[in-house]
């Protein structure tokens, strides 16, 4: 009985051992509030590859600003949250992201009594969120950021190019059997998000389907980046024919080793256009001249007062991002907004109103097209220039970010 019990008191002595050594290897959760002048967001996961890189600057500057952002439930859950805050208990609570200098991802625990949510970011207005009236969102402004688009996607192994929005409408108004819109006839084989999803919206608004026919037609593939492990997993199954789903353009043009974006032909046009010039290029030309039309301007939704946000840190962050208030100079808005595969306003000529409202001709009050063709895909026909007077008597008679731009 000595040995035995030895044995056992042996075993539980290693086993503490082990259990403290792991412990002391695990990486420790921080309170959120305990974090450098910390700002908490919410909104969907398809603008969460953008905040995390305009996180990651802020983590760095030497007055650090720390921004703790969820995107779990869909873009709409952020304006649910942002509105839940004049109630007794706020809505953050738990392990909530936020990131280091170093863009890495960490965790921190949110208040026990839950964290007021201060923004909302969101591809879609708050008129696409059901439940949400004009009168709840009076007190809040609408920011708009970066434009991104919304992309169907297949496997590389498909040899699908294009889709029209009458094709769209039968697959996910009635499912793949009873679509019979081919290829794409299998009902297992179609990737769908939740209605609170901003690219889930969209998506039913372009194909002329019922928000709730088309969360409930095919799997729910949860996020963006779910979007690609189902589409990656419908072709390892020998379904990439029969295989289609939608996200985000920045999380569809970072995958595209695996997936391709189908170029879109809407109901009045006779052909088909990708976002881009070609499958291949990342110049953004169709968005930006209204040719690609499932597209949207970011919102960044706070509480102000006569349209200012009474929040001090997130009125400074969203004009920052929006550049109505001077960034930091470690924060080029433009760079970060390139990067992620999204176009800044200013490299825009067209504009809309409402979520997919009709096209209207753009004009920016500072232009940088030039500039986002050259950084975006490393080559543009613009004139370079250091001056001004270097463009003098050209159609682009101004010298902005080293090219001649149209004023």
């Amino acid at each position: 009985m000595r040995t035995i019990t030895g044995g056992w008191l042996g075993a539980l002595v290693a086993g503490a051992c082990w259990c403290a050594s792991s412990a002391a290897h695990a990486q420790p959760i921080p309170p959120c509030d305990s974090l450098p002048n910390v700002i908490y967001g919410s909104g969907g996961s398809a603008q969460k590859p953008f905040v995390a890189k305009v996180a990651r600057v802020l983590a760095g500057l030497a007055t650090p600003t720390t921004i703790v952002y969820q995107s779990a439930g869909g873009a709409c859950q952020g304006i649910y949250n942002l509105l839940d805050d004049a109630d007794a208990t706020p809505p953050l609570t738990g392990n909530q992201p936020y990131w280091l200098p170093d863009g890495t991802e960490r965790q921190c625990s949110a208040p026990i009594t839950g964290a007021r949510t201060t923004f909302a970011l969101m591809g879609n207005t708050t008129a696409a969120c059901s439940g949400v009236t004009p009168a709840d969102t009076a007190t809040l402004s609408d920011s708009l950021g970066p434009v991104g688009t919304v992309n169907f996607l297949v496997p590389n192994a498909s040899s699908q190019q294009s889709i029209s929005a009458e094709a769209l409408y039968f697959v996910y108004g009635f499912g793949g059997v009873a679509g019979q819109a081919e290829p794409w006839t299998l009902d297992t084989a179609i990737g769908t998000r939740n209605a609170n999803s901003f690219a889930a919206i969209f998506a039913a608004l372009y194909a002329g389907v019922p928000l709730s026919r088309l969360a409930t037609t095919g799997t729910d593939v949860l996020t963006n980046s779910g979007t690609i492990t189902f589409l990656n997993n419908a072709a390892a199954a020998g379904n990439a024919e029969s295989a289609i789903a939608f996200a985000s353009g920045e999380v569809a043009d970072a995958n595209r080793a695996t997936v391709r974006t189908l170029a879109l032909q809407s109901r009045e046009q006779t052909c088909a256009y990708w976002p881009d010039s070609s499958a291949t290029a990342f110049d953004k030309v169709n968005v930006r001249d209204g040719h690609y039309e499932l597209w949207a301007a970011s919102h960044f939704y706070a509480r102000a007062v006569g349209g200012v946000i009474t929040h001090e840190p997130t009125r400074n962050l969203i004009g920052w991002i929006t550049g109505t208030v001077p960034a930091p100079p470690e924060l080029n808005m433009i760079d970060i907004t390139i990067a992620n595969r999204n176009v800044p306003q200013c490299a825009m000529r067209v504009a809309r109103v409402g979520d997919l409202g009709a096209l209207m001709s753009y004009a920016p009050p500072e232009p940088c097209g030039c500039y986002f063709e050259a950084q975006a895909t490393g080559a543009t026909s613009c004139t370079p220039c250091t001056t001004s007077a270097e463009c003098a008597g050209t159609s682009s008679p101004v010298c902005r970010r080293g090219y001649c731009e149209v004023r």
